[in-house]
């Protein structure tokens, strides 16, 4: 969401900073609090995620095209 797929140190580095405000996750996800925490010192993100069906269902129709 804030465009660093690529850059998974410098999104560490900025979870880092935050990390004691934020808590554990919960496997892999964070919980709606976090999110808002995170949200909250790095501003909500410019970009959202694309719907994890809408990619699925758009590889689907291509494939079949």
């Amino acid at each position: 969401m804030y465009g660093m797929e690529n850059r998974k140190k410098e999104w560490k580095k900025q979870m880092d900073k935050i990390k004691h405000l934020v808590g554990e996750r919960d496997g892999q996800t964070y919980h709606i609090k976090q999110v808002m925490v995170i949200f909250s010192k790095l501003d909500v993100p410019d970009e959202l995620l694309v719907d994890e069906l809408d990619l699925k269902c758009k590889k689907i129709n291509d494939n079949a095209a």
